[in-house]
């Protein structure tokens, strides 16, 4: 009885704030709860199944993530209200991005105000500036002065090989509107996980037996600081976890007739990001985005490959700094267990957007 009350409280929360969007380029967005469906033709049933949410309290984070009628695609947002700082560790083969050199060491800055994931390889990328609009038209008082000039970097998975069921548009991707939207239906304190946003068909495991990929999440709090860490799953590496049964995470459309893998090992990417309240300077956050990025291969293997898009965001939202009294040694511990429980998070991200993807 507690789990289905927590099922329907999370389906009541996902009409009010989560939307769905039409999938035709030329129509209007529809704004519209799973339930509440205009159009009979468009199936809900496997998005009630792989959705879950993961509970956070971060100030200064506010997350949303929408996908289309169809469930062939969409798109994750990580916004900050009051601006972050940010890096970027971009290690895999084909990384499609945008923004990204403005987290270069040497440019005029790396402050932000959010991130997008989306899937629709680089057509996606329309949905950014959707995000952008929408964050420009609230400033635009202040449209003439240059910080005020949104700054939203992102980057997306390739998601068309893998639209399997015949529900699904073949050719969507998060547009502008879907974007706007996406921005419109932000939450403090909730992040939904499974097959929804940049992860609505997104597989892993390409190499031997596909599953769903999804996206996943993670959050702990700690007596000197805060880390919330989300991942979209497009790896053609198979997750290193000995407790995912993949025979029973096994989706049948994943294989032909034949039981032959359908996914093609070229439409790979794993997009993720970790975001910490403690205040880090560049190098700081740097060392935490290659350190984080580096150790994923414990979790997905082969990981970072000529195929796969992988980029990690390391994001400090700056709203708790190091004592003063601290030395430099009680930072650097600090900054260790920072990278040690951000790589551990992490992990778990991983493991549970798999685990609500495949309904296991």
């Amino acid at each position: 009885m507690k789990m289905n009350m927590k099922r329907i409280l999370s389906s009541l929360y996902l009409v009010s704030t989560f939307f769905i969007y039409t999938s035709t380029t030329d129509a209007k967005p529809i704004c519209m709860g799973l339930f509440g469906n205009s159009n009979p033709a468009f199936p809900f049933h496997l998005q009630r199944a792989e959705i879950d949410f993961l509970k956070f309290n971060m100030p200064g984070l506010e997350v949303a993530a929408v996908s289309d009628p169809t469930l062939a695609t969409g798109s994750t947002l990580f916004y900050f209200p009051k601006g972050a700082a940010a890096q970027a560790n971009a290690s895999g083969g084909s990384v499609a991005a945008i923004e990204t050199t403005l987290l270069d060491h040497g440019s005029y800055s790396n402050i932000i105000d959010g991130i997008v994931f989306s899937g629709g390889s680089t057509m996606g990328l329309a949905a950014h500036g959707g995000v952008r609009a929408e964050i420009f038209n609230e400033r635009s008082d202040n449209a003439g002065d240059f910080d005020f000039i949104p700054s939203v970097p992102g980057a997306v998975v390739y998601d068309f090989g893998q639209r399997l069921e015949e529900t699904q548009n073949q050719k969507v991707y998060p547009t502008e509107e879907m974007g706007r939207a996406l921005f419109n239906s932000r939450s403090p304190n909730l992040m939904p996980i499974g097959r929804i946003g940049a992860g609505t068909s997104t597989t892993a495991n390409k190499i031997s037996k596909p599953i769903w990929g999804g996206q996943g999440a993670a959050f702990k709090s700690f007596r000197w600081g805060k880390i919330f860490v989300a991942v979209a799953l497009n790896p053609v590496g198979n997750v290193q976890f000995s407790n995912i049964d993949t025979d029973r995470a096994l989706l049948q459309p994943l294989r032909d007739r034949n039981g032959l893998n359908k996914i093609k090992a070229g439409h790979n990417t794993t997009l993720s990001i970790v975001i910490t309240d403690l205040k880090l300077d560049r190098n700081q956050l740097q060392r935490l985005a290659n350190s984080v990025h580096t150790n994923m291969a414990k979790f997905i293997s082969p990981f970072q490959t000529y195929t796969d898009g992988d980029i990690l965001f390391a994001v400090s939202l700056g709203t708790r700094e190091f004592d003063s009294n601290l030395t430099h040694d009680d930072i650097e511990n600090y900054e260790f267990q920072l990278m040690q429980h951000s790589i551990n998070l992490m992990g778990q991200a991983i493991y549970n957007g798999v685990q609500v993807a495949n309904k296991l």
